[in-house]
């Protein structure tokens, strides 16, 4: 059961992204949202929430890179490195390696389309397991927009999924459909199950 204060702050989370013209719920509170889960002794929770968020894309991954499974992969050491089965150690390692390949890949981004995200989601999924703080630790103005006011630093895995289900904000194909469809899923399903798999 989610806290009362999370609830109140997802409900005006999902009023401010309905009022956004793309559907779009600002960095600001999605901020919000990681730092109340973070000061509420559920770091887990806010692990569980980029692993879970980037699970929600992997069909799109596996149905053009059916033989690369290198996104899974990271997401597993990430769960084994939550439940202690994997060091912290091998886990930096592996994501090191990880950003090397998403480097790489990124260099061919055109080819690989908005796939590509899918498995930058990974990395920054492994990456926010081993600590990363949300945002790379930028400060968050409440009017910031991920296209004009964040750059590639400060990247979270919500809006690598959004990147990937609905296409570029700066893009004139972006789909506000698809991205409203994305951030309902994400404030009414996915805060909730990362919440729930952290209890004891």
């Amino acid at each position: 059961m989610l806290p009362l204060e999370l609830k109140e702050l997802l409900d005006l989370s999902y009023t401010k992204m309905i009022q956004e013209p793309k559907n779009i719920l600002p960095p600001f509170y999605r901020k919000k949202i990681y730092d109340f889960i973070l000061n509420n002794i559920k770091p887990a929770a806010y692990y569980w929430l980029s692993i879970i968020t980037v699970e929600y894309l992997l069909p799109l991954w596996e149905s053009k890179w059916p033989n690369n499974a290198l996104p899974k992969q990271l997401l597993d050491i990430a769960t084994q490195t939550i439940v202690g089965n994997i060091s912290r150690e091998v886990a930096k390692e592996k994501f090191e390696n990880g950003w090397k390949e998403k480097e790489k890949l990124g260099t061919d981004n055109a080819e690989m389309g908005k796939e590509f995200y899918v498995f930058e989601g990974a990395v920054e999924a492994l990456h926010d397991v081993l600590g990363k703080a949300p945002f790379g630790g930028v400060e968050i103005k409440e009017f910031d927009t991920d296209e004009n006011d964040l750059d590639y630093t400060c990247e979270d895995t919500a809006s690598s999924a959004m990147v990937t289900l609905a296409g570029e904000t700066g893009d004139r194909n972006f789909s506000t459909e698809k991205s409203k469809e994305f951030w309902e899923w994400w404030l009414t399903e996915a805060v909730s199950k990362a919440w729930e798999k952290a209890l004891p």
